[in-house]
């Protein structure tokens, strides 16, 4: 199966269902192939308890494997800005993610041992930018992995905090990141867009998002 979720508009996904996802595949048959989530604007999920209803704006769940998550727009994302839960060779890259939402992390990184355990490999994080409006967290991820499982490839992602530094990570470690302003022309209105002078053009290479 090959599906492309492209060009959606999620504003203001108020949910009190525990565990979801604004954009949600799961695969547990572990076959399908060529999947892409892109060019997606989410904003708003997880309503007022997005800190504790695990919400994700992205929820590859349940061995979801094979799946490109590219060009999407997240901020005010719920509880995680992405799950990979037990899947396989998915990449997420040239993303933004505006983690200003008290308390968002950027992803949840996790084993699925209802599922047969096919190792967690060739994942990757890369190119994103990560943004705060206001302090980051003293970490991104959450981790959770049984022995046969491997850490996502994480490089050459653009971080900025307004407040504060963003940490590398102690278990998701970014190999090659990069610290700077992405120039945001008005993030607190939704408008992600930057001058061609962005540094995360020249420093990482992100690919303009589609209008």
């Amino acid at each position: 199966e090959n599906n492309t979720i492209d060009r959606n508009i999620l504003r203001n996904v108020n949910t009190a269902v525990f565990d979801s996802g604004a954009i949600y595949l799961m695969d547990r048959s572990h076959s399908a192939l060529g999947n892409v989530i892109t060019n997606n604007v989410i904003r708003g999920n997880g309503g007022t308890n997005y800190l504790t209803n695990w919400t994700k704006a992205i929820y590859l769940d349940d061995l979801a494997s094979n799946i490109l998550v590219s060009g999407n727009i997240c901020s005010q994302c719920g509880q995680f800005a992405w799950q990979i839960h037990g899947g396989d060779h998915n990449v997420i890259t040239n993303n933004v993610f505006d983690l200003s939402s008290t308390g968002t992390m950027a992803g949840l990184y996790q084993a699925d041992p209802s599922y047969p355990d096919y190792g967690m490999r060739g994942n990757g994080i890369q190119t994103n930018i990560i943004f705060f409006s206001g302090p980051a967290l003293s970490s991104l991820y959450q981790v959770s992995l049984s022995a046969l499982d491997s850490l996502p490839y994480d490089s050459a992602n653009l971080y900025y905090s307004v407040a504060s530094s963003v940490p590398n990570g102690s278990t998701i470690i970014d190999l090659a990141p990069f610290y700077a302003d992405p120039q945001f022309a008005n993030p607190a209105a939704s408008d992600y867009s930057m001058p061609p002078s962005s540094p995360a053009y020249s420093f990482i290479g992100f690919a303009p998002l589609a209008r």
